[in-house]
């Protein structure tokens, strides 16, 4: 798979699951919490979970080393994944990543 067939995969996961996503973190608890957002990462074109934070009069912006979607997993890795981080059925993971474009009906 190229460059763009996995930046198009990633751009369509964070469209559908983003939301979501960052409802479910529990990020907006951390002192000094200031945004979220998913988003992939250029150097391995996978998506991760990033949270900006305000600490010593500064703004940070940390990103979190857990593989939100990678491109070229397996459909059924994806499906296992979405269903876990959303705390959702496989059936409705894989509705949503069909809906996405992101597994094969």
């Amino acid at each position: 798979m190229g460059s763009s067939a996995r930046m198009s995969r990633c751009e369509r996961f964070v469209a559908e699951f983003a939301e979501d996503i960052c409802l479910r973190s529990g990020m907006d608890e951390l002192p000094g919490f200031h945004s979220q957002y998913l988003s992939m990462r250029d150097s391995d074109e996978m998506v991760y979970l990033y949270v900006a934070i305000h600490w010593k009069d500064a703004e940070h912006e940390l990103m979190f080393d857990c593989i939100y979607f990678d491109p070229e997993e397996s459909d059924e890795d994806a499906i296992e994944r979405v269903a876990e981080l959303l705390g959702i059925e496989e059936d409705e993971a894989e509705k949503r990543l069909i809906k996405a474009k992101l597994v094969e009906a």
